[in-house]
Protein backbone atom coordinates (compact mmCIF):
# COMPACT_ATOMS: atom_id res chain seq x y z
CA UNK A 1 0.00 0.00 0.00
CA UNK A 2 1.21 3.49 -1.11
CA UNK A 3 1.23 6.27 1.04
CA UNK A 4 -1.39 7.98 -0.58
CA UNK A 5 -3.60 5.27 -0.93
CA UNK A 6 -3.14 5.04 3.27
CA UNK A 7 -4.58 8.87 3.50
CA UNK A 8 -7.29 8.11 0.88
CA UNK A 9 -8.10 5.26 3.13
CA UNK A 10 -8.74 7.27 6.22
CA UNK A 11 -10.80 9.83 4.18
CA UNK A 12 -14.64 9.34 4.90
CA UNK A 13 -15.09 12.38 2.58
CA UNK A 14 -13.34 10.57 0.18
CA UNK A 15 -14.38 7.33 0.80
CA UNK A 16 -17.91 7.98 1.56
CA UNK A 17 -18.02 9.80 -2.01
CA UNK A 18 -16.57 7.12 -3.67
CA UNK A 19 -19.31 5.02 -2.80
CA UNK A 20 -21.76 7.11 -2.58
CA UNK A 21 -21.14 7.32 -6.34
CA UNK A 22 -20.90 4.12 -6.63
CA UNK A 23 -23.73 2.60 -4.95
CA UNK A 24 -25.78 5.06 -7.27
CA UNK A 25 -24.61 3.94 -10.63
CA UNK A 26 -25.63 0.22 -9.46
CA UNK A 27 -29.13 1.33 -8.48
CA UNK A 28 -29.41 3.45 -11.59
CA UNK A 29 -28.23 0.50 -13.71
CA UNK A 30 -31.68 -1.60 -12.40
CA UNK A 31 -33.91 1.50 -13.19
CA UNK A 32 -32.73 2.13 -16.43
CA UNK A 33 -35.31 0.66 -18.25
CA UNK A 34 -38.31 2.10 -16.23
CA UNK A 35 -37.84 5.97 -16.87
CA UNK A 36 -37.63 6.47 -12.98
CA UNK A 37 -34.59 7.16 -10.85
CA UNK A 38 -34.48 5.55 -7.82
CA UNK A 39 -34.35 8.02 -5.46
CA UNK A 40 -38.20 8.76 -7.65
CA UNK A 41 -38.95 5.25 -7.29
CA UNK A 42 -37.91 5.28 -3.48
CA UNK A 43 -40.31 8.25 -2.94
CA UNK A 44 -43.09 6.27 -3.88
CA UNK A 45 -42.07 3.37 -1.19
CA UNK A 46 -42.07 5.23 1.17
CA UNK A 47 -45.85 6.70 0.38
CA UNK A 48 -46.92 3.52 -0.12
CA UNK A 49 -46.06 2.70 3.44
CA UNK A 50 -48.26 6.09 4.67
CA UNK A 51 -51.72 6.29 4.97
CA UNK A 52 -51.28 9.68 4.66
CA UNK A 53 -48.18 11.12 2.93
CA UNK A 54 -47.52 14.91 2.77
CA UNK A 55 -44.98 17.08 1.35
CA UNK A 56 -43.44 18.24 5.50
CA UNK A 57 -43.58 14.69 6.54
CA UNK A 58 -41.56 13.26 3.23
CA UNK A 59 -39.38 15.67 3.03
CA UNK A 60 -38.31 15.02 6.79
CA UNK A 61 -38.24 11.59 6.49
CA UNK A 62 -36.22 11.80 3.44
CA UNK A 63 -34.03 14.36 4.52
CA UNK A 64 -34.43 16.32 1.44
CA UNK A 65 -35.69 19.76 0.54
CA UNK A 66 -39.72 20.76 0.53
CA UNK A 67 -38.76 21.92 -2.82
CA UNK A 68 -37.39 18.80 -4.14
CA UNK A 69 -39.67 16.63 -2.63
CA UNK A 70 -42.73 19.10 -3.89
CA UNK A 71 -40.83 18.64 -7.46
CA UNK A 72 -40.20 15.20 -7.66
CA UNK A 73 -44.52 14.82 -6.50
CA UNK A 74 -45.52 16.90 -9.42
CA UNK A 75 -43.43 14.55 -11.65
CA UNK A 76 -45.01 12.25 -10.34
CA UNK A 77 -48.71 12.97 -10.57
CA UNK A 78 -48.28 14.23 -14.55
CA UNK A 79 -47.01 10.74 -15.00
CA UNK A 80 -50.48 9.24 -13.05
CA UNK A 81 -48.59 7.69 -10.12
CA UNK A 82 -50.06 9.82 -7.79
CA UNK A 83 -53.21 12.18 -6.81
CA UNK A 84 -53.40 15.10 -4.56
CA UNK A 85 -55.93 15.15 -1.89
CA UNK A 86 -57.02 18.32 0.26
CA UNK A 87 -58.13 17.48 3.65
CA UNK A 88 -59.12 20.94 5.98
CA UNK A 89 -55.66 23.01 5.13
CA UNK A 90 -53.63 19.86 4.37
CA UNK A 91 -52.31 18.25 1.38
CA UNK A 92 -51.53 14.97 0.65
CA UNK A 93 -50.68 12.14 -2.02
CA UNK A 94 -51.77 8.80 -2.57
CA UNK A 95 -50.80 6.38 -5.10
CA UNK A 96 -53.30 5.73 -8.33
CA UNK A 97 -53.49 2.11 -9.73
CA UNK A 98 -51.02 3.09 -12.55
CA UNK A 99 -48.71 3.89 -9.27
CA UNK A 100 -49.23 0.54 -7.86
CA UNK A 101 -48.67 -1.13 -10.41
CA UNK A 102 -44.71 0.37 -11.31
CA UNK A 103 -44.65 0.33 -7.20
CA UNK A 104 -44.47 -3.84 -8.12
CA UNK A 105 -41.90 -3.19 -10.43
CA UNK A 106 -40.51 -1.14 -8.42
CA UNK A 107 -39.90 -3.48 -5.34
CA UNK A 108 -38.35 -6.21 -8.02
CA UNK A 109 -35.77 -3.39 -8.50
CA UNK A 110 -35.17 -2.99 -4.86
CA UNK A 111 -34.42 -6.46 -4.46
CA UNK A 112 -32.06 -7.11 -6.88
CA UNK A 113 -30.12 -3.93 -5.87
CA UNK A 114 -30.33 -5.09 -2.00
CA UNK A 115 -28.63 -8.88 -3.56
CA UNK A 116 -25.86 -6.80 -5.57
CA UNK A 117 -25.27 -4.84 -2.13
CA UNK A 118 -25.18 -7.86 0.09
CA UNK A 119 -22.61 -9.38 -2.42
CA UNK A 120 -20.21 -6.59 -1.37
CA UNK A 121 -20.64 -8.27 1.97
CA UNK A 122 -20.07 -11.78 0.45
CA UNK A 123 -23.78 -12.25 1.74
CA UNK A 124 -23.22 -11.48 5.26
CA UNK A 125 -26.93 -9.87 5.95
CA UNK A 126 -25.73 -9.07 9.15
CA UNK A 127 -22.76 -7.51 8.80
CA UNK A 128 -25.23 -5.72 5.84
CA UNK A 129 -27.87 -4.85 8.16
CA UNK A 130 -24.44 -2.97 10.65
CA UNK A 131 -23.01 -1.09 7.92
CA UNK A 132 -26.56 0.52 6.85
CA UNK A 133 -27.13 1.37 10.77
CA UNK A 134 -24.02 2.71 11.26
CA UNK A 135 -23.72 5.21 8.14
CA UNK A 136 -27.25 6.02 9.49
CA UNK A 137 -25.94 6.76 12.69
CA UNK A 138 -23.08 8.57 11.57
CA UNK A 139 -25.65 10.58 9.12
CA UNK A 140 -27.64 12.02 12.26
CA UNK A 141 -24.59 12.91 14.27
CA UNK A 142 -23.08 15.37 11.57
CA UNK A 143 -26.73 16.55 10.61
CA UNK A 144 -27.20 17.53 14.03
CA UNK A 145 -24.32 19.93 13.20
CA UNK A 146 -25.66 21.85 10.11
Amino acid sequence: MTNDENILGKCMYFTTGSLSRCVNDVANIHFEDLGISPSHAFLLVVIDKKDKANIKDLASELNLAHSTVSRNLELHIKKGYLIKTTESRSTFVHLTESGQEILQQIHHRWQKIHADFLDAFDGNEEEYIKFNRQALSIFEKLHKKL
